[in-house]
């Protein structure tokens, strides 16, 4: 209700606080891969949570109704959940919100998965792609054999499909990956990628476990 939003903001305001302008929902913790750096422990089971849309979306309205402008989907694979495109198209679409981003891995992108976000509009979507190296032997060795070819793959279409402005690769700096990020800077000049951005691992989860980062 519109009246328990504001006495939040009020609370928020009385202790001194700015309301959040921005909301980060991890819509699953099923994944494709077995990142040894996952801030959670995300993977492939078949018990693995898909956060229902409805629910979403309700979380989505209810925070932009509170003054937030910024929805960060996160998983997991956002792509893997079976309503990730209704979800983006809600949050995209939402009056009050005025950014969204996307974060993948980028091996599920396909034509079809493109398609749907040229589709839904994309003035206000950033495509978030992990890459963890300029070369695959560094990005797979926190990510997997073969996750850096199928995450450029992935990167490509996008570019193809004239995203690439819409693109931005996501760098996490590891003691084995950090000499290549000049070189990583190139490569995405050089494919058309809009941006980088570059940040520390978090020792949560799976990270605070491994061994190899």
């Amino acid at each position: 209700p519109m009246t328990c939003q504001k006495d939040i903001i009020a609370q928020i305001k009385t202790a001194g606080l700015h309301p959040p302008h921005a909301m980060t929902l991890m819509v699953t913790d099923w994944c494709n891969l077995l990142c040894r750096h996952c801030l959670h422990y995300c993977c492939a089971l078949n018990n693995a949570a898909f956060v229902p849309a409805r629910k979403i979306k309700d979380l989505v309205d209810s925070f932009a109704k509170m003054g937030g402008t910024q929805i960060n989907l996160t998983g997991g694979e956002v792509l893997s959940h079976p309503e990730w495109d209704s979800i983006l198209a809600f949050c995209t679409a939402h009056p009050l919100i005025d950014g969204v981003s996307l974060q993948t891995n980028g091996i599920l992108l396909t034509h079809e998965k493109i398609d749907a976000l040229l589709n839904m509009g994309t003035e206000k979507l950033t495509i978030q792609v992990s890459l963890d190296g300029a070369r695959a032997r560094t990005h797979d060795l926190v990510r997997g054999p073969g996750s850096f070819f199928r995450a450029m793959t992935g990167l490509r279409l996008l570019v193809k499909s004239e995203l690439g402005p819409r693109t931005q690769v996501t760098f996490t700096e590891m003691a084995h990956n950090i000499h290549e990020l000049p070189e990583l800077l190139e490569k995405i000049d050089k494919l058309g990628v809009g941006r980088l951005v570059s940040s520390t691992v978090v020792l949560s989860g799976r990270a605070a476990a491994s061994k190899r980062i």
